[in-house]
C-alpha cells in the first residue's frame, strides 16, 4: 500500500509541516510499502527543512514528491528527499539565499556576531547546494549561482538539472524500462542525440522508483488539517 501525506503551509518546529508531525503520521499510519508526498510550500525553517529531508531519506521505501504549485526555499530540500520528483503544470521552485529576520538578532551588535551570523548562513547555504549536487549530480557551481539568486527555477531548468524528473505536459513519465533501453540505444546506436537528463544516474533512479507507484491501495494523511485517515484507490 502507497501512504500519501499532504504537505501545506510553512516548514518549522511549530509550523504545519515540521519533522514532528510528519514523524508522527509516518508512525501512526500502519504498515505502507511506498511514500507519495503532495507539497506546496513557500518554505520557511532551513534547519526543520533539513531534519525532515534526513527523516525521509532513512526511510526504507520508495518516495515520489509531487509539487502542486509553490515549492521553495527549505520545501525544496524536502521535496529533494523523494527518489521520483514530479511537478504539476504551474508548479515553481525557488533555491535561494539563506535569511534572518532583523528580530532574530539581539538588541546589540558587533562585528563578531554578524560574523558569526553570517558565517552559519554561508554554513547552511553550503549544506543545500551539497544536497542538491548530491541528489541531482549537477553542477555545483550552478546550483551556487542559483543559490544566490531570489529568481524562480524556470521549467526548462528545473528539468535539466534533475531537480524535477516530470513536469505534467512538458516531459514524458518515468518508465520504470527507461534505464535499460536507454543503454542499449546508447551501446549499438551510433550518433544516437538524446537528453543529457534522460542519461544520468539521476533520471534512471526515479525510472526504477516510478515502478512502485503504479495502481495500488493508498491511505492518505493530510498534514494541513488535523489529521484523519482516508483511505482511496489510485487509478
Amino acid at each position: 500500500m502507497i501512504l500519501e501525506l499532504t504537505l501545506k503551509g510553512a516548514v518549522g518546529p511549530d509550523k504545519p509541516i515540521s519533522v514532528r508531525a510528519i514523524r508522527e503520521k509516518l508512525d501512526t499510519a500502519g504498515s505502507y510499502s511506498a511514500l507519495s508526498i503532495d507539497i506546496i510550500s513557500t518554505g520557511g525553517s532551513s534547519e526543520e527543512g533539513f531534519a525532515i529531508y534526513t527523516l525521509l531519506r532513512a526511510l526504507p521505501v520508495p518516495i515520489v514528491a509531487t509539487a502542486t504549485a509553490e515549492c521553495f526555499s527549505s520545501a525544496l530540500l524536502v521535496y529533494m528527499a523523494a527518489g521520483l520528483r514530479r511537478a504539476k503544470a504551474g508548479a515553481e521552485f525557488l533555491l535561494h539565499p539563506t535569511h534572518r529576520d532583523r528580530g532574530e538578532l539581539p538588541e546589540q551588535v558587533t562585528a563578531d556576531v554578524l560574523r558569526a551570523y553570517a558565517d552559519g548562513l554561508a554554513r547552511i547555504d553550503a549544506r543545500t547546494v551539497d544536497i542538491f549536487a548530491d541528489r541531482t549530480g549537477y553542477s555545483k557551481s550552478f546550483l551556487e549561482t542559483e543559490k544566490g539568486t531570489e529568481d524562480t527555477l524556470g521549467c526548462a531548468a528545473a528539468i535539466e538539472t534533475g531537480i524535477v524528473h516530470e513536469f505534467e505536459g512538458l516531459t514524458p513519465a518515468c518508465d520504470p524500462g527507461w534505464p535499460d533501453a536507454a543503454q542499449r540505444m546508447l551501446k549499438e546506436t551510433r550518433n544516437l542525440f538524446l537528453p543529457t537528463y534522460m542519461t544520468s544516474k539521476n533520471y534512471y533512479e526515479a525510472c526504477r522508483v516510478s515502478a512502485f507507484f503504479e495502481v495500488k491501495k493508498t491511505e492518505k494523511v493530510d498534514l494541513a488539517a488535523p489529521s484523519v485517515f482516508t483511505t482511496s484507490y489510485r487509478c
